[in-house]
Protein backbone atom coordinates (compact mmCIF):
# COMPACT_ATOMS: atom_id res chain seq x y z
CA UNK A 1 0.00 0.00 0.00
CA UNK A 2 1.65 3.25 -1.34
CA UNK A 3 -1.25 5.39 0.26
CA UNK A 4 -3.35 4.12 2.97
CA UNK A 5 -5.85 7.41 3.34
CA UNK A 6 -7.11 6.46 -0.20
CA UNK A 7 -6.31 3.10 -0.62
CA UNK A 8 -4.05 3.42 -3.50
CA UNK A 9 -1.42 0.54 -3.83
CA UNK A 10 1.90 0.03 -5.22
CA UNK A 11 0.78 -1.53 -8.77
CA UNK A 12 -2.30 1.13 -9.19
CA UNK A 13 0.12 4.06 -8.58
CA UNK A 14 2.65 2.13 -11.11
CA UNK A 15 -0.07 2.21 -13.67
CA UNK A 16 -1.08 5.50 -13.16
CA UNK A 17 2.40 6.58 -13.17
CA UNK A 18 3.29 4.84 -16.60
CA UNK A 19 0.27 4.97 -18.38
CA UNK A 20 -0.87 9.15 -17.68
CA UNK A 21 1.90 10.03 -18.13
CA UNK A 22 2.18 11.72 -14.34
CA UNK A 23 5.23 13.49 -13.41
CA UNK A 24 4.43 15.47 -10.33
CA UNK A 25 2.87 14.75 -6.73
CA UNK A 26 0.72 17.50 -7.91
CA UNK A 27 -0.32 15.21 -10.82
CA UNK A 28 -0.81 11.82 -8.24
CA UNK A 29 -3.21 13.65 -6.42
CA UNK A 30 -5.46 15.39 -9.30
CA UNK A 31 -5.39 12.17 -10.89
CA UNK A 32 -5.46 9.63 -8.45
CA UNK A 33 -6.18 10.81 -5.17
CA UNK A 34 -3.28 9.37 -3.50
CA UNK A 35 -1.14 12.16 -1.02
CA UNK A 36 -4.39 13.81 -0.68
CA UNK A 37 -4.61 12.64 2.72
CA UNK A 38 -2.01 12.94 5.51
CA UNK A 39 0.53 13.66 2.63
CA UNK A 40 2.78 10.76 4.79
CA UNK A 41 2.87 8.81 1.61
CA UNK A 42 4.58 11.88 -0.70
CA UNK A 43 8.19 10.75 -0.17
CA UNK A 44 7.24 6.78 -1.38
CA UNK A 45 5.25 8.59 -4.39
CA UNK A 46 8.30 10.57 -5.47
CA UNK A 47 10.00 7.76 -5.47
CA UNK A 48 7.81 5.99 -8.10
CA UNK A 49 7.53 9.06 -10.25
CA UNK A 50 11.42 8.93 -10.37
CA UNK A 51 11.35 5.13 -10.94
CA UNK A 52 8.58 5.08 -13.65
CA UNK A 53 8.16 8.84 -14.89
CA UNK A 54 9.60 9.60 -18.53
CA UNK A 55 10.16 12.73 -16.87
CA UNK A 56 9.61 13.57 -13.28
CA UNK A 57 9.82 17.11 -11.07
CA UNK A 58 10.50 17.07 -6.90
CA UNK A 59 7.86 19.61 -6.59
CA UNK A 60 5.50 18.74 -3.81
CA UNK A 61 1.81 20.26 -3.95
CA UNK A 62 0.58 21.32 -0.89
CA UNK A 63 -2.41 22.60 -2.20
CA UNK A 64 -5.78 20.98 -0.95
Amino acid sequence: MVCHCVQITEEQLVTAVATLELRTICDVRRLTGAGEGCNACHRKIQTYLDAYSSSSSPDICSAR
